[in-house]
């Protein structure tokens, strides 16, 4: 798939899911982040790191295809793209725990847009489309898309990032807790 095509699926889904769900985001920041999240994905990584003087942690160099997260988000955030762009780019493959409302949008449409032909980006493409289109069916998928991309990742046997392993136990928790609010 081309790049592209892939940015014009994500920049959709993201303002799909602005719309239905978080309508009160800023549609100016949701499209900036959704355009630009793959900025740097087909740049070399490493010189980006030197360049933008962000430190080549073991985390960040046992995770290359994350790489571009990270460098896109330094990218932005030295031309004056806002924080919540900024913090979009940088999450939107690793996610972490209790993103921002942008964040999920991004890190989420990045996953199910249209273009992706993964079987599980189609079953929680599915999933939003049949969605109640809520704060918590967000966050379920959110949850489900972790879950997936660790599962991945595992049977690939490629290192997973440790901020995916922290928002994925921090999405079950919150998962259980909304599940059992008076607590276990």
């Amino acid at each position: 798939m081309s790049r592209e095509k892939h940015v014009s699926g994500v920049v959709s889904a993201a303002e799909m899911i602005r719309s239905e769900v978080f309508p009160h985001v800023s549609k100016e920041d949701v499209y900036t982040a959704a355009f630009y999240h793959d900025c740097t994905k087909n740049e070399e990584q490493i010189s980006l790191l030197k360049e933008y003087c962000i430190e080549p942690t073991d985390d960040l160099l046992r995770s290359p295809a994350v790489m571009h997260a990270f460098t896109g988000a330094e990218r932005l955030k030295r031309e004056g793209k806002n924080e919540n762009v900024v913090n979009a780019v940088r999450y939107h493959t690793t996610g972490r725990p209790n993103m921002t409302e942008i964040e999920k949008i991004i890190f989420i449409a990045d996953y199910i847009e249209e273009n992706r032909e993964y079987e599980s980006c189609k079953s929680a493409r599915k999933e939003y489309l049949q969605s109640e289109k809520s704060a918590e069916s967000i966050d379920n998928l959110i949850l489900k898309i972790l879950k997936d991309t660790i599962a991945h990742l595992d049977k690939k046997k490629v290192y997973i990032h440790p901020l995916t392993l922290e928002a994925a136990k921090w999405y079950e928790r919150r998962a259980v807790e909304d599940a059992c609010p008076y607590g276990l």
